[in-house]
């Protein structure tokens, strides 16, 4: 994280003298008030912190008064210098020593998160939702301070609920990354109260996402949400039983190479099976013999010693499976043949 300096010098002649102090005198003012009533953004930090800081931010507000003749009293001026005190802030706060680096980037997220949705800028809208989930984030994980879940849960709660429409293309990680954690949190009563509903409904919503060139990580959280979300709709969790749904990410999943990933080899395994069994009765969707034999073969051949330990029941109930019904059918039909041969 680069630091701020500051340096004595010439001040550059196309700054607006007047506004510099203007700008200085309301930056510099603890009751100074951004974008929502009440707003005391500054008025917790060292007097020095808020000297140096109407100094910096005014320097930036007097070159913007004098390229765009901007009224200082209208509401894109109070917007640029919004968002010019939000980046110092954090800056600021470690420059004198006010925070270690996590305390002050997670006091300064926090502060950037808990801003009024309906009074945030458009232009700011990407780095306030990228905020509110690195708050987030902080507050699960405990850096930065102690942990929160439920102000974790809170906020990933309120990225989640974003329409997609809504996202700026350079947060759809942290988007799908949101919909992920928030679900995990309702699934498992981490934060608040068990929400099966809520799980089951964001799962889909990061399941059914077009994919897209994401982080390994972020593919990993939307394959796990596929397959969490397959397994919610097969037994029924949080809603009503969805063979369909279930069969088809059972599908994608199966038929992706996600297994080579040894953290989602046994998700990846466990599809499969239940692909091929759905496949072969019919559940779900149009009985399919021969995908059923494919994904069972596939298992049968696994080399033992490499069978992850959570996969071994699958494993040996698709084995004994696929010995049942496809290897002793194989073999009776060749039997068959050998004898028509013979009689013949």
């Amino acid at each position: 994280m680069s630091h701020l300096t500051f340096q004595t010098g010439t001040i550059r002649p196309q700054i607006h003298f007047p506004s510099i102090c203007a700008c200085a005198r309301k930056v510099g003012s603890s009751g100074y008030k951004i974008l929502y009533d009440g707003s005391k953004l500054l008025s917790n930090l060292d007097p020095r912190v808020l000297m140096h800081s109407a100094v910096v931010i005014s320097v930036s507000a007097g070159l913007f008064y004098s390229t765009y003749k901007v009224s200082k009293g209208s509401f894109e001026f109070q917007a640029f210098l919004a968002r010019h005190v939000l980046d110092y802030n954090l800056n600021l706060m470690i420059s004198f020593g006010e925070h270690s680096e996590n305390e002050a980037e997670r006091r300064s997220l926090g502060k950037i998160a808990g801003l009024e949705d309906t009074k945030v800028p458009e232009d700011f809208r990407e780095r306030y939702f990228k905020s509110q989930y690195s708050f987030a984030m902080m507050c699960r994980d405990g850096e930065g301070g102690a942990v929160d879940l439920e102000k974790a849960r809170a906020f990933l709660g309120k990225v989640a609920d974003l329409e997609e429409s809504e996202v700026p293309e350079n947060i759809r990680e942290s988007y799908l990354e949101a919909q992920y954690q928030f679900a995990m949190m309702c699934l498992n009563g981490v934060g608040g109260d068990v929400d099966k509903a809520k799980a089951r409904d964001f799962f889909g919503k990061v399941a059914y996402f077009k994919k897209n060139k994401f982080s390994l990580g972020v593919l990993l959280s939307c394959f796990f949400s596929q397959f969490k979300f397959a397994n919610m709709c097969f037994d029924g969790e949080g809603g009503n039983v969805d063979k369909k749904a279930a069969r088809e990410f059972y599908g994608k999943i199966a038929a992706s190479k996600i297994d080579i990933i040894e953290l989602f080899r046994p998700a990846c395994l466990v599809s499969r099976v239940k692909f091929a069994l759905m496949c072969n009765s019919g559940e779900g969707g149009p009985q399919n013999i021969q995908k059923a034999e494919f994904y069972l073969r596939k298992i049968y051949y696994l080399d033992e010693n490499q069978i992850p330990d959570s996969f071994r029941n699958y494993y040996n109930e698709a084995k004994n499976f696929y010995m049942d019904v496809f290897l002793l059918d194989k073999l009776a039909r060749r039997n068959m043949n050998l004898r028509l041969v013979k009689a013949g």
